[in-house]
């Protein structure tokens, strides 16, 4: 019940964000917000531990996880760099150097924020070495096991419900293997998306990977309520204020910076490298 309510809040807020010409994404984290400490939780009555208690928080998390992690599968899934090949030098670079630049800048910040932390840098020489060897795992082990498997004319096709059973298991353990070094489950699932031959598992079972991605399109909104909801604006002190500003200065200067000089390199026109800019992939 708790779910269908968070899903419900998700959706309103949601068809309100289209009336304001907003994503939805940031209406559904406003949702929680409101309903969590940072608003709801200033009334009387803790309106907000009557609505989500406690002991059922937990559930909550899992069915965002869940969501989340799905959602990144489909992102890896869908990534296809010979697609951006074929749409043109000019919108390649562009399209890469959004995405790599903030990734850069987030993952320089990422480690001053663990060695200012940290007691030793080793457990971030390991996090780094275990990802890498994750990685090479995925692509020289797990890949062309795939492809073997999904081979066309094999005279034991692998069926519809194998083949979504090995996406999904394969997808949770990837979560769990990044989620054990370190990172965040969300890398293992788009590194596991990413690594799966697309080609193989729409050519055995098309309807497999659209499952996964309807399934986590539902769960979804459930991720960005429950984040809010877990959220205390009040709780964040100094520090955390100024790491908040840090993050998004770092995003948006790396989005736009990398965006703008890559167009500019390219020779794309000033009023044109202004729109690569703000629209530069398609997933934003």
């Amino acid at each position: 019940m708790l779910a269908g309510l968070a899903l419900i809040l998700a959706f309103v807020f949601a068809r309100l964000a289209q009336r304001l010409r907003q994503p939805a994404v940031m209406m559904e984290i406003i949702a929680g917000l409101a309903l969590g400490p940072s608003l709801l939780g200033l009334l009387p009555g803790r309106p907000a531990d009557l609505l989500f208690p406690a002991d059922t928080r937990p559930l909550l998390q899992a069915l965002a996880q869940l969501g989340l992690v799905l959602f990144m599968f489909g992102v890896g899934y869908q990534f296809d760099v010979a697609q951006l090949r074929g749409s043109g030098r000019q919108v390649t670079v562009v399209s890469l150097s959004s995405v790599a630049l903030p990734f850069v800048l987030g993952a320089g910040l990422a480690v001053i924020v663990v060695i200012a932390t940290a007691s030793a840098p080793w457990p971030l020489v390991r996090m780094v070495l275990e990802s890498a060897l994750f990685l090479l795992f995925l692509v020289y082990v797990v890949r062309p096991g795939l492809r073997r498997l999904l081979v066309p004319g094999r005279r034991r096709a692998a069926g519809s419900s194998l083949v979504h059973a090995i996406l999904v298991t394969g997808l949770f353990l990837s979560a769990w293997a990044t989620n054990a070094t370190g990172l965040h489950a969300v890398f293992g699932a788009f590194a596991f998306g990413a690594a799966v031959p697309r080609d193989r598992v729409e050519g055995h079972a098309p309807e497999v990977a659209e499952r996964i991605e309807q399934t986590s399109l539902f769960l979804l909104p459930v991720f960005f309520t429950v984040t809010g909801l877990s959220v205390d604006l009040r709780g964040l002190g100094e520090r955390g204020v100024l790491m908040v500003v840090a993050v998004i200065v770092v995003a948006c200067v790396g989005k736009f910076a990398g965006a703008a000089s890559a167009a500019r390199l390219s020779g794309v026109p000033g009023a044109s490298r202004s729109r690569s800019a703000s629209c530069s992939t398609p997933a934003d």
